[in-house]
């Protein structure tokens, strides 16, 4: 049976490449041989990374040969830049070949600047970033710190941790009166999650003096295309000032969505909110905007 396992060539290390590996063992185990792909010679458990500034929490590193062969599979050192079709070869930085049967992409995201000149939090690398901001706001050189979520995120949870870690650390901390406020494009805090966590996460962000802005006027929350994305704030009033043929571009721009050709005629079309409200609703994401249309403030 060994002789006729189909080759599985993850490209990625991380969470999604450990799962694909797990996964395959659990439910192929004797039709499959696995080995992943990646630079990285540790596995970093990237979520306890907004909390190592604060020293509230340490980031997990650890072997990954270890992990990758307590999943079943093996691991190799390096970096996929190209795949040759025809041959079923995944060529590595440096030249080496790796033959394949399958390939499986799990290479994660890029983080890249939303807001130009702010601070932007990638994960672990920024660490040190924190740690100078909460120095210069505990010296007295800051008076505000804004959290800004930009539109098209995909997932907002650091950056409400942030806040509110930041908002805790400077009431022990500093004497100083620091504005901490936090500006999102959802139409409620956690949008995502539904209205309970919604309700929890404003009343948090009350408690520890985190002020907050979101969405203003009739907006829509339009889901995400990606299956565990987040949804994203429409502003309606700003989207029906835009020229008809321009508004599908502007949904994919704020939203990182793209609509089917009946919903960009009817969005084209519309003339009125209501009109392009109704336009909207095949990608409403109910949960995420009370009422669908929220009555103006």
């Amino acid at each position: 049976m060994s002789r006729n396992r189909r080759r599985v060539l993850v490209a990625g290390a991380g969470v999604a490449g450990l799962e694909t590996a797990l996964a395959l063992r659990a439910l192929a185990r004797e039709l499959v041989s696995v080995e992943l792909v990646a630079p990285e010679r540790e596995f970093t458990y990237r979520p306890l990374a907004v909390a190592e500034p604060f020293r509230a929490g340490e980031v997990r590193r650890t072997p990954l040969e270890a992990l990758v062969r307590a999943a079943g599979a093996r691991l190799h050192g390096g970096a996929v830049t190209a795949i040759d079709g025809q041959r079923t070869v995944a060529i590595l930085e440096g030249g080496d070949e790796l033959q394949c049967d399958v390939l499986v992409l799990a290479l994660g995201a890029r983080t890249s600047e939303a807001v130009p000149g702010a601070l932007t939090f990638g994960g672990v690398e920024d660490g040190a970033k924190i740690v100078a901001l909460l120095d210069r706001a505990r010296s007295g050189r800051l008076d505000r710190i804004v959290f800004a979520l930009p539109a098209a995120v995909s997932w907002p949870l650091p950056l409400y941790e942030l806040a509110l870690l930041t908002a805790g650390y400077l009431a022990e901390h500093t004497t100083n009166r620091v504005d901490v406020l936090l500006v999102t494009p959802e139409v409620r805090p956690l949008a995502l999650f539904g209205p309970t966590a919604s309700d929890s996460m404003e009343k948090l962000l009350s408690q520890v003096g985190v002020r907050l802005e979101t969405a203003t006027g009739r907006s829509l929350a339009i889901r995400s295309q990606k299956k565990h994305g987040a949804p994203t704030a429409i502003d309606l009033e700003a989207l029906i000032t835009e020229p008809g043929p321009k508004r599908a571009k502007a949904i994919l721009e704020r939203a990182d969505r793209k609509v089917t050709d009946t919903v960009k005629k009817t969005v084209a079309a519309a003339a009125t909110l209501e009109d392009l409200h109704a336009a909207l609703l095949p990608l409403a994401d109910q949960a995420a905007t009370p009422d669908l249309l929220p009555r103006e403030r």
